[in-house]
């Protein structure tokens, strides 16, 4: 299935006043930070084409929060009744 990859988000959260920035596309997203400017710059970094470093990177990073979404979704499904 192809569909129409969507613009990144940037998000601000009010109550723990951070920043983060969110792809709808693939679920990517940087680090939370309280400074707008540090998570404008770690998206930038974080989306340089043929730079075998930073595909290293955004590729740990794209892990981390799918094994985090797989906890959850696991943490779930067992306090179901």
């Amino acid at each position: 299935m192809h569909r129409k990859p969507g613009r990144p988000e940037l998000r601000y959260a009010g109550i723990r006043k951070e920043f983060i920035i969110w792809c709808p596309t693939c679920n990517y997203r940087t680090h939370p930070d309280t400074n707008r400017q540090a998570v404008i710059t770690e998206w930038y970094l974080s989306n340089q084409p043929g730079n075998k470093h930073i595909e290293k990177i955004w590729l740990k990073r794209y892990m981390e929060i799918r094994e985090g979404a797989t906890t959850v979704a696991q943490d779930n499904n067992e306090n179901t009744i």
